[in-house]
């Protein structure tokens, strides 16, 4: 287990590691290496997407800034970005996290909208409908 993380976002890494292998028939790691950084889950489908997963739960704006600077500093092409409810509550924390979306895009990554990750823990149908559907569209 990386840095000292609480249960929710171990159970995340483990849950999303799995669902991800089963989605895409490729390989995903949970803890992978990357630039220097400890990313949560990444893999890179057979037809050759990166994707990266990262669980922020730490509802810091250091914390949640550090996080999107990891992000941002990869070269996924799909980044997914699961959080704790409490960052989505937070006017300023969304619209820095939006502002980075766009940048992103324009450049050619994918940002997926801020997923609930307490939602995700109290309900898999949650993440095998919407967040699946969203991945697949």
């Amino acid at each position: 287990m990386g840095k000292s993380e609480s249960r929710e976002h171990k159970l995340l890494k483990d849950v999303l590691t799995v669902r991800l292998k089963e989605w895409f028939k490729s390989p995903f790691l949970h803890e992978f290496q990357s630039a220097g950084h400890e990313l949560d889950v990444y893999g890179i489908t057979f037809e050759g997407v990166k994707i990266l997963v990262e669980i922020i739960w730490t509802p810091s704006k250091a914390q949640f800034s550090n996080d999107l600077n990891i992000i941002q500093a990869d070269d996924a092409d799909i980044k997914i970005v699961i959080v704790n409810p409490d960052i989505i509550e937070d006017e300023k924390l969304v619209r820095i996290y939006e502002k980075i979306r766009i940048a992103e895009a324009r450049k050619g990554f994918i940002w997926s909208e801020m997923i609930d990750g307490q939602r995700i823990l109290n309900d898999m149908n949650y993440l095998d409908k919407y967040v699946k559907d969203r991945l697949f569209y």
